[in-house]
């Protein structure tokens, strides 16, 4: 099923093309460009530099090396306030990168597209994403932005001294769905001739133009196939998303983002395939821990390469990420490493009874803030929410987790 999957997308990437919004043409995609682009895609890249330099490689379905976790806000919003804290509290943890979030303000100001703030922004938030990093004594972190500006102008304003490197991922984000604009091709040239890292991305959506979640699987693919040809990234990550429950753990989020990640594996293709992690429920909640293991636990088996995050609140409220749910994604995906599809199905429709009517009511718990949730300035996480996190863990070693 996975390899009718993936032989749809090309199909459906060949003949319908992506279209781009500036000039309001079709991109052609010939058969021989994507099996030119697929091929030519590598297996690893690295990414960091000095002792944080890390190897990011094509895992195997149910392999038993760990997925990399790149944590962080994942350009949810954050104001000025706590950004550094927030994003230090990450850089603390043992997370292989470290992902951006979105400034809502600067110097009291708030963030508008198409202004000189919304490049100050995006300064602000490379060169405070770096500060974190070297404050948690990795200064060669690497850093996945930028996320504070919408425009190629102010996204490329993060390369510079102090800011993001050439080491460093840079996200490259297409149009829901198949679509792009000159903003797209605006980045990948300024990347392409910095020598940058390019990390292409989409985000799918189950429920919106392209339906249910076995054709959604199939658009998610050709996706990330027009991706590797349009960018001729390093990786490819999706932000699979429910139009409805605005999660990405709802069951048919996660059966069409997992089946993306297989359909690329079932072609025998070791290419770098990322995936973003955001739960309903906020942090220091245990249907937040639930949900990071569903989805942690599937896209592992899958052979996912890494996985972002994690995001609670539907990835939407401001200052609602710390540097735990970093540390209890990492530790979830660790667990969930070497286990087999069959098994880790078995475990994932456990964890969706739990949680799964909750978000079908809307009824999710909201939880905490970053502020509720660590000690300042310290930067420690409370006692509730540690001693939630070792309980969770041995409630999830019940479902099959094997923790070291």
């Amino acid at each position: 099923m996975a390899r009718r999957v993936f032989d749809a997308a090309v199909d459906l990437l060949e003949s319908t093309g992506l279209y781009c919004i500036s000039t309001e043409r079709i991109l052609p995609i010939t058969r021989d460009e994507i099996e030119a682009a697929l091929a030519r895609a590598p297996g690893s890249h690295l990414f960091g530099c000095g002792s944080e330099t890390v190897e990011a490689v094509g895992r195997d379905i149910g392999d038993s090396r760990r997925p990399l976790v790149k944590g962080g806000p994942n350009g949810c919003p954050q104001t000025a306030e706590y950004f550094l804290p927030i994003m230090t509290s990450v850089a603390q943890e043992d997370v292989d990168g470290l992902h951006t979030g979105a400034l809502q303000d600067v110097l009291g100001r708030p963030n508008k597209a198409h202004t000189p703030i919304e490049i100050l922004a995006c300064k602000k938030e490379a060169l405070w994403t770096r500060q974190a990093a070297e404050d948690a004594g990795k200064p060669g972190l690497g850093i996945v932005g930028i996320m504070s500006g919408v425009t190629s102008e102010a996204q490329d304003a993060g390369d510079f001294p102090g800011g993001l490197r050439p080491t460093d991922p840079h996200l490259v984000v297409f149009l829901n769905e198949l679509k792009m604009d000159y903003d797209l091709l605006n980045k990948v040239i300024h990347n392409k001739y910095l020598g940058n890292i390019v990390e292409a991305c989409s985000c799918p959506l189950f429920g919106g133009y392209t339906g249910g979640a076995e054709t959604t699987a199939i658009a998610a693919v050709a996706e990330a196939i027009g991706g590797f040809v349009v960018c001729d990234p390093a990786n490819f990550v999706w932000y699979a998303q429910s139009l409805y429950s605005g999660t990405t753990t709802d069951r048919h989020t996660l059966w069409f983002a997992t089946t993306s990640i297989l359909a690329l594996r079932s072609a025998g293709l070791p290419v770098l395939l990322d995936m973003y992690v955001g739960p309903a429920a906020g942090p220091c909640t245990e249907m937040i821990c639930d949900e990071i293991a569903a989805q942690a636990i599937a896209q592992t088996a899958a052979g996912v390469t890494s996985l972002y995050g994690a995001c609670g609140a539907k990835m939407k409220t401001t200052d609602y990420v710390t540097g735990m749910e970093a540390r209890i994604l990492r530790e979830i995906s660790e667990a969930a490493a070497g286990v087999g599809l069959e098994e880790a199905n078995a475990m994932v429709l456990r964890l969706l009874d739990r949680y799964e009517q909750p978000i079908a009511e809307n009824r999710e718990p909201r939880g905490k803030s970053f502020p509720e949730c660590y000690q300042l300035p310290e930067l420690t996480p409370t006692d509730e929410y540690q001693h939630l996190w070792e309980r969770k863990k041995e409630d999830l070693a019940n479902v099959g987790l094997r923790f070291a």
